[in-house]
């Protein structure tokens, strides 16, 4: 189930990356693309340190990620519900998917920073600090997964129908010696 959750988050990881961060390795030719309430955004014959660069490395992939991340709890949820596995289980993995993601988004965000800086003449150009606004991410991450454990005490119906049987497997085997004794005694030898 993990597989799926991550083939299809990362799918849509992969549809964020292509239309809002790959788009700004072409600043210096210009950009034009939409931030997530759908403003407009466009630079052209403008440097990019200052505005776009506080832009781009502020808050501007976050309403992505939290779209991502909303998505893929929605989706994984209804994915336990339906085959019924253990929703708490699935946060988890859900969890540890999302943030292996926003990693790999704020550490490509980075790159994407250096480059257009040495682009604009910068000697050398530092890796700009993103794991602080990783951990910002991940210490936000952390506290839905815990609002999702507390709402998901219970496993589903699903998976409760799936537990019972299991968690008395000795009264069911009992039963059946059972049955197969009393069938002994009609039958004979």
């Amino acid at each position: 189930m993990n597989h799926l959750i991550q083939k299809s988050a990362l799918a849509r990881l992969d549809t964020v990356h292509k239309y809002q961060l790959a788009p700004w390795m072409g600043f210096h030719q210009g950009l034009s693309l939409r931030d997530a309430q759908g403003a407009e955004l466009k630079f052209s014959n403008v440097a990019y340190e200052g505005g776009p660069r506080n832009l781009f490395l502020g808050d501007y992939m976050a309403p992505f990620l939290d779209g991502l991340t909303t998505s893929s709890y929605s989706e994984a949820l209804s994915l336990a519900d339906e085959y019924g596995l253990d929703r708490r289980a699935i946060i988890q993995d859900t969890g540890q998917v999302v943030l292996s993601l926003a990693r790999k988004t704020y550490r490509r965000m980075a790159e994407i920073d250096r480059r257009l800086l040495i682009a604009e003449g910068a000697p050398s150009a530092p890796l700009h600090d993103w794991e602080g606004v990783y951990r910002k991410f991940q210490k936000e991450q952390r506290t839905l997964e815990q609002t999702l454990m507390q709402r998901y005490r219970k496993p589903s119906a699903l998976a409760w129908n799936r537990l019972v049987p299991m968690a008395r497997p000795a009264c069911f085997f009992t039963a059946l010696a059972g049955a197969i004794g009393v069938a002994a005694l009609f039958l004979g030898p």
